[in-house]
């Protein structure tokens, strides 16, 4: 469902596995335990966190907390800070990151399995 090569967001670090091995022609983000992304740059790792946890939608932070003017939108997280032009997650471990991907027309559903989704980011 992407061209080779391409970068996929994977809210779930123990998800690399699969993906890679069922296609190892594109880049993953989110491949090794969080410690290394954190030691990397805290602020990608709670980006992250916050999608892996469920519990942001059209926005995430990049601290620990943030107050309403330090959140960044999903959109330029996505594509500026991780150059994604694919995300993948699994439907029971992310619904409300699901949902709105679903209704955000930014996000084209390209992938529906029985446990996962795969959206491609325009």
């Amino acid at each position: 469902n992407a061209r080779p090569q391409s970068i996929v967001f994977n809210p779930q670090w123990d998800r690399f596995g699969p993906l890679f091995l069922w296609n190892p022609k594109n880049y993953y983000i989110n491949g090794m335990d969080p410690m290394f992304q954190y030691a990397y740059n805290p602020a990608l790792y709670w980006e992250t966190h916050y999608y892996a946890q469920d519990v942001v939608t059209d926005v995430t932070c990049p601290l620990v907390a943030c107050m309403i003017e330090e959140v960044v939108p999903t959109i330029k997280v996505l594509k500026d800070d991780f150059h994604a032009e694919y995300v993948v997650i699994e439907d029971e471990r992310n619904p409300r990151f699901k949902w709105y991907l679903s209704s955000t027309p930014q996000f084209v559903n390209v992938f529906q399995g029985e446990k996962e989704s795969v959206f491609r980011i325009r």
